[in-house]
């Protein structure tokens, strides 16, 4: 049963940050970027050329992702959803339009 427990703690703080989990992603990008800039000059032009390709990839297919998440979340009708874990779900509906009605 600690394994549950320690899951569902995990679960629900994850849920109640999930709002902030990209800016944290982002911010871990750019320093990493920035990281390999420095460190880049022992490396041929052509790694540093695949390398930037697939960074630029990774970012896009990340901002992207993020673009679907605001455009979902802009889009969803009141009272379907929302950050209520500890006093139960209190939505008046379940959301099934927009994008929520694909999956």
């Amino acid at each position: 049963m600690a394994l549950q427990e320690q899951l569902k703690q995990q679960g629900d703080f994850l849920f109640k940050h999930r709002s902030y989990f990209p800016l944290l992603f982002i911010a871990l990008a750019f320093t990493a970027i920035a990281y390999h800039h420095q460190h880049s000059y022992a490396y041929s032009s052509t790694v540093l050329l695949i390398s930037e390709f697939m960074q630029s990839i990774a970012i896009y297919v990340g901002l992207f992702g993020f673009l679907i998440r605001v455009y979902t979340i802009g889009f969803t009708p009141k009272n379907t959803s929302g950050r209520n874990t500890k006093e139960g779900q209190i939505a008046d509906e379940l959301n099934t339009k927009g994008l929520y009605s694909l999956t």
